[in-house]
């Protein structure tokens, strides 16, 4: 065992990790919020769509329809959601597998890519572990396409360095495929902030040399033209919906990372209460990297250090800012930051170099500024002491007593740790995260004070433990276990279903409130019926146009499929998600309604001859019909997705297989993949 860690030193830091996230990896607790709510119900329709024989072009069901190739949060264009879709399928535990792969994809990238400025392995282990349990892998657990970004920015910054430094085939291969995994798979604004990261970064390793720049351009060129499906699908879909403007000042306001929020360098646990002091969501707060490396990023400062640390603390300084409310003067002027909706996301690109930078100066710092490094560490016990001395008079003082309260331990166990958790006050969080501070900081102190080294990152790790453990239940998970999850996900009928001819409020409201939970039942029933908007992942803004009229509550008495007058009948019905056929029988001339969203690339044929769609009751489709038996049918065309899809899976393929001979050939034994 102990010579398998030696040979693969990146394995303890992924069963830390794993215990990190210990609610979910033992599968006691699901992912909470979002993760369930909004991302996994479009990956399930993908799996139901492939189970029962059909290309998945177009999802029917929220907001009455949209492109599934057009979706950015799905990962429609990532070979690895078409295998997991086609193979074992989607439903809670593929997810959450799916999620922790991710995970140690973070705990592997980061490790890989700290070696190129450090040599010493324990301090590579370290910071590959608080990166995996920073505060925004943490804060964002919910959300699964910003944890994909997380996870492979820094595997394709390991492989960019690599192709740029040396111009090896295997390496433009390799970073190639992770630029384009990290395009296919995370959150837009992370790409751009991605982008925008890169460009000092290549400044100040000194790789803007002629051979490197033709090197850069090739790496570009070649993501590109890999990513040619992706680019197709999202440009032709986006001007349909509300999310193709800049964003306001407002927007940005609302979704920064407040300054206030900087608390969570030092305490994580209390940026989970008191919404109105911070002014956020409780997801875009977290900035926690740990004492040991907090620390050491004070000792670049205080001790004047030069090099590679220093580039890194000013550049996570600017994305720090670019990701807050301070950023406002400038938003406006660096490109496509001002589509970026949620700015909170650049602090990834603040907490990153802040852990590499502050992971340069610990090694330093442990060599040759130990005594100082030592009075920061007792320094920050203090504060942690104060804090919990200050927390504890000013719960006495207003009375509260949320912490000491243990009658919410009677009944079931789920629901009163969940009523205690509710329960705790911010001065509850300062007490309980303080306490903890000052104690592990106390022994780093000591550690560090007798030179014990291993003790000292023992400490250090048990901090990032203890603190993603205490954050979990506010951010990270639920009350309910995956089996839940999939028993209620198994009430979904199996296939696709043809829309039942009754009202649509009628089928609405049957359907059961899972909204909080799954998402809405709209996708799970099958069937084309809406209550409400549901404003995520896509919206076409003839769909707000249509609910904000008040034109659907007037056409919720009809069905999916209708004509305007009375007096004609369907037939029969043939259906799919992307193909309509209808047998009618009119007795005057009237017009045929479907509740889809008109979009260019449905067609029509009315008795075997095309016919031009309308857009009928703002966003519908209809066409006109004549008196007598009608045979309409609506198909959703687009072949070019269809090849450019099974173009980029070949490709990708070809390219894993090309990376894996010419790195076995040159006799690497795969040392690029498994360290």
């Amino acid at each position: 065992m102990k010579q398998i860690i030696e040979k693969h030193p990146v394995l303890p830091c992924f069963l830390v990790v794993l215990l990190a996230y210990l609610p979910i990896t033992s599968f006691l607790f699901a992912v909470k919020n979002d993760f369930f709510a909004a991302y996994f119900p479009l990956k399930f329709f993908l799996s139901e769509s492939l189970d029962a024989g059909q290309f998945p072009l177009w999802n029917p069901y929220l907001n009455y329809g949209f492109p599934t190739y057009g979706d950015m949060s799905l990962g429609y264009w990532n070979p690895g959601t078409w295998l997991i879709a086609a193979l074992p399928g989607y439903n809670a535990y593929t997810f959450t597998l799916e999620l922790l792969a991710y995970l140690l994809i973070a705990v592997w990238g980061m490790y890989k890519l700290c070696g190129i400025w450090l040599t010493d392995i324990r301090t590579q282990q370290f910071a590959a572990i608080v990166y995996a349990c920073s505060g925004f892998v943490v804060g964002h657990l919910q959300h699964f396409n910003w944890i994909t970004g997380a996870a492979l920015v820094p595997v394709c910054l390991f492989f960019m360095i690599r192709y740029l430094r040396d111009g090896a085939l295997n390496n433009l291969i390799a970073a190639v495929l992770s630029c384009f995994w990290l395009l296919s798979s995370a959150h837009p604004g992370i790409s751009i902030g991605f982008a925008l990261f890169c460009l000092p970064l290549v400044i100040h390793l000194n790789l803007l040399g002629r051979k490197h720049l033709a090197r850069l351009t090739l790496l570009i060129m070649a993501t590109l033209l890999l990513s040619s499906g992706m680019i197709y699908g999202y440009s032709e879909v986006l001007p349909y919906t509300n999310r193709s403007a800049p964003v306001g000042e407002r927007v940005v306001t609302q979704n920064a990372t407040t300054t206030a929020s900087w608390i969570s360098f030092f305490f994580s646990l209390p940026v989970t209460k008191n919404d109105a002091f911070f002014r956020n969501d409780i997801s875009m707060r977290n900035c926690f990297i740990g004492m040991l490396l907090f620390a050491s990023l004070m000792l670049i400062v205080l001790k004047r250090m030069r090099g590679a640390s220093v580039f890194f603390l000013i550049t996570g300084s600017f994305f720090l800012i670019l990701s807050s409310d301070l950023m406002l003067p400038i938003y406006k002027h660096l490109p496509l930051v001002n589509y970026v909706r949620l700015n909170s996301e650049f602090r990834l690109f603040a907490l990153l170099p802040f852990i590499i930078g502050g992971a340069i100066a610990l090694k330093d710092g442990l060599l040759h500024h130990a005594p100082s490094l030592h009075r920061i560490l007792r320094i920050f016990c203090i504060l942690s002491g104060l804090s919990v001395v200050m927390a504890i008079g000013y719960s006495f003082m207003e009375g509260e007593r949320s912490l000491l309260n243990l009658t919410t331990l009677n009944g079931n166990a789920r629901a009163a740790i969940k009523a205690l958790i509710s329960g705790l006050s911010m001065a509850d969080t300062f007490i309980i995260h303080g306490s903890i501070q000052l104690v592990i900081g106390l022994l780093m102190a000591k550690c560090v004070k007798a030179g014990d080294m291993k003790k000292l990152f023992q400490m250090a790790v048990l901090e990032i433990i203890l603190a993603t453990l205490l954050q979990l239940p506010f951010t990270g998970v639920g009350q309910l276990s995956p089996r839940k999850i999939n028993d209620m996900v198994r009430l979904s009928p199996p296939g696709i279903s043809s829309p039942k001819m009754i009202p649509e409020h009628v089928l609405a409201s049957q359907h059961p409130d899972t909204r909080k939970i799954i998402g809405s039942w709209e996708l799970y029933s099958k069937q084309i019926a809406l209550d409400s908007l549901f404003p995520y992942p896509l919206v076409f803004r003839s769909t707000l146009d249509y609910f904000d009229s008040g034109t659907q509550e007037t056409n919720s008495m009809k069905p999916a499929f209708f004509f305007n007058n009375e007096g004609s009948v369907i037939n029969k019905i043939e259906y799919a998600p992307k193909r309509i056929h209808i047998m009618a029988l009119n007795s005057v001339a009237d017009t045929f309604v479907v509740k889809q969203n008109h979009y260019k690339r449905w067609h029509a044929r009315l008795n075997g001859k095309d016919i031009p769609i309308l857009v009928k009751h703002r966003t519908l489709m209809g066409v006109p019909v004549q008196p007598g038996p009608q045979n309409i049918e609506f198909d959703f065309r687009n072949d070019s997705v269809k090849l450019l899809l099974i173009a980029e899976l070949i490709v990708v393929l070809l390219l894993i297989l090309a990376y894996a001979w010419i790195t076995l050939k040159k006799g690497h034994r795969m040392r690029y993949i498994f360290p």
